[in-house]
Formats: structure tokens, sequence, C-alpha cells
């Protein structure tokens, strides 16, 4: 038999045996689900400033800029080699990897409180 859970956009297929014992496919769909819903606890709790953030980092956290635009923020931990350190994305980022993005394609302006930083057009608002 086929049973169908939707849940949280996806849908999941599990194939239970005749006589109604869970089997491997059953428990592989359980844990699948139980990522999924971690995944979708933790964005929806991004931009808080509870999650996302790193050992040089703070998570970021959801704000607007002077103009009232939407922005998320991160800045470096006091004590690392990142304090005075600020991230910046236009928009509220819903995840890490829409905010930090990857090793080649970062998703933020990074500015290192030294005049100094790395300006990729993610952020456009005052002071960019």
């Amino acid at each position: 038999m086929v049973r169908y859970w939707k849940q949280t956009g996806i849908v999941l297929i599990a194939f239970i045996k005749a006589r109604g014992e869970a089997g491997p496919a059953w428990r592989e769909s359980k844990r699948m689900l139980r990522r999924e819903e971690e995944k979708e606890r933790l964005r929806a709790q991004f931009g808080t400033g509870e999650v996302g953030g790193a050992r040089n980092h703070k998570a970021p956290v959801h704000g607007v800029d002077g103009q009232g635009n939407p922005i998320t923020a991160a800045f470096g931990r006091d004590g690392t080699k990142k304090e005075g350190h600020t991230y910046l994305k236009d928009g509220h980022a819903g995840s890490n990897e829409e905010f930090w993005g990857t090793e080649h394609d970062k998703r933020h302006d990074h500015y290192d409180g030294r005049g100094d930083g790395t300006r990729r057009g993610r952020y456009t608002g005052y002071g960019s």
C-alpha cells in the first residue's frame, strides 16, 4: 500500500509492507520528513539572530536601512579576526545559503571596518 503525506510542500511516499510493518523505505521517509521539518524550523528562525552564526561572525538579523528598505546584516564576533566586520545584503534573506552563499558565489557585501571590503552589488543601500 502506498500512503501520501503532504507536509512542508513535499510529497513523501512511504511503502508499507502488506502486514503493516514499517520497512526501510518507511523509516527513510520519516527521516526525510524530520530533516525537512528541521530545515523549515531553521528557515522560520533565520534573521532573528538565533540561527546562522559561526565561530567568527554572529547570526544574521533582519532589519531596515535609513530609507526603510529591508536588509539582512551580520557582524564579526568580538575577539576574533572578524571583529569589526559587517556583512550586508539587500532584502530579508531566508537561509544561510541565501545570505552567505558559497565560496565562489558570495551573496553579501563585506565591509571590514577600516574602509575596505568586498562590494559585490549585493547591498545597494546607504554607504554602499
